[in-house]
């Protein structure tokens, strides 16, 4: 269904559902969504932190985001994510949907890791 949701609903039903699932530890809303910037075309975008990351789990929170929101669902498994600018905009935009002890570590590990890379990218564009 191609509608437009209201973001804070959004970010309640998201919370609900995270909150139901234990498998989640803790996770975000980025993208048009967290930042008002949806059209009706738009995907949800979400990044969650998994106890388990197996293929069946993820598909499994997928299919049930997308049904709950009657929208495409952008799901983004944080334990795996490896691309430092997606990283950087889910945690400078991204709105907390569950939390967790765990997330504070990770986005200061994370954190760690784009400021290196941005460090080390000067370096290789200099030489270039």
């Amino acid at each position: 269904m191609n509608q437009v949701l209201n973001s804070e609903v959004l970010k309640r039903v998201l919370k609900e559902y995270a909150g139901r699932n234990q498998n989640i530890v803790f996770g975000y809303l980025f993208g048009s969504y967290a930042t008002n910037s949806q059209t009706q075309m738009s995907d949800v975008d979400i990044a969650v932190y998994l106890r388990d990351n197996s293929f069946n789990e993820v598909l499994q929170i997928n299919y049930e985001l997308s049904k709950l929101l009657e929208k495409d669902v952008d799901l983004i498994v944080l334990n795996d994510v490896k691309n430092i600018y997606l990283l950087e905009a889910i945690l400078k935009d991204g709105k907390v949907i569950k939390d967790n002890d765990l997330r504070f570590d990770f986005e200061i590990i994370k954190e760690h890791e784009i400021l290196d890379f941005k460090e080390n990218r000067k370096y290789i564009d200099a030489a270039a």
